[in-house]
């Protein structure tokens, strides 16, 4: 009986330490994703394609809506995330893509475009860095994040406890410039886009830097409801 309680008493306190170790979800920062039917984003996007021939500027509002949920083969929720753009021609939104999404207390993958991009995981840890194609089968790319200790503002919005995740960050050098960050907020979620990728002339080329292709892309939120 003795021996029994011993073991007894070392299973319960094997049992605490490792609950102990699970974070809590303020503490892992799964806030900074929230997912959940009826949930949406609308967002005021300025978007740049650029070209030999040019420059290409439009202004639209991008709306994504979870309008759905399903269970993948993996057993995990994936969520539809259906997206809709208003061009302020006076036709209203128009259908755009659906992309997924799946939150796991690790992780959270969007697949945008068919492409799977793991863009959080979790616990949120200042400096942590992963491969954001670990779930697509292409080279790796380094993601990273950083929390931002001060207000930040954005499109005339203050935030606080902001999450920055760098997607690429190549200077600008002699073939060009890809620097992608995204910024993410507690119990919101993305609040903006800051894209800027070009592609700079390499041969027979009339002078330095001239822009053979790319994309410059703003995006801010300018509302959620989580109905």
């Amino acid at each position: 009986m003795r021996w029994c309680s011993i073991i007894f008493m070392a299973l319960v306190l094997v049992s605490c330490g490792e609950e102990a170790l699970q974070p809590s979800p303020i503490e892992a920062g799964t806030g900074y994703f929230p997912v959940g039917l009826n949930h949406n984003w609308t967002y005021e996007v300025e978007e740049i394609s650029i070209n030999l021939a040019g420059f290409d500027t439009v202004h639209y509002l991008l709306r994504e809506t979870m309008t759905d949920s399903f269970i993948n083969q993996s057993n995990q929720v994936t969520y539809r995330l259906e997206r809709e753009k208003d061009f302020l021609d006076g036709a209203g939104f128009q259908f755009d893509s659906v992309w997924t999404v799946v939150k796991t207390n690790q992780h959270v993958v969007v697949s945008e475009n068919n492409l799977a991009l793991l863009k959080l995981v979790f616990p949120v840890i200042d400096g942590i860095e992963w491969d954001g194609n670990s779930f697509n089968g292409q080279r790796e790319q380094r993601f990273n994040m950083s929390l931002l200790t001060s207000d930040s503002i954005i499109n005339d919005q203050t935030y606080s406890d902001l999450l920055r995740v760098t997607l690429a960050d190549v200077p600008q050098n002699l073939t060009g410039i890809d620097q992608r960050h995204e910024y993410y907020v507690p119990d919101v979620g993305l609040v903006a886009k800051d894209y800027t990728t070009l592609k700079f002339c390499t041969r027979d080329c009339t002078d330095d830097f001239i822009i053979e292709g790319g994309r410059v892309l703003r995006q801010s939120l300018i509302s959620y409801d989580a109905e």
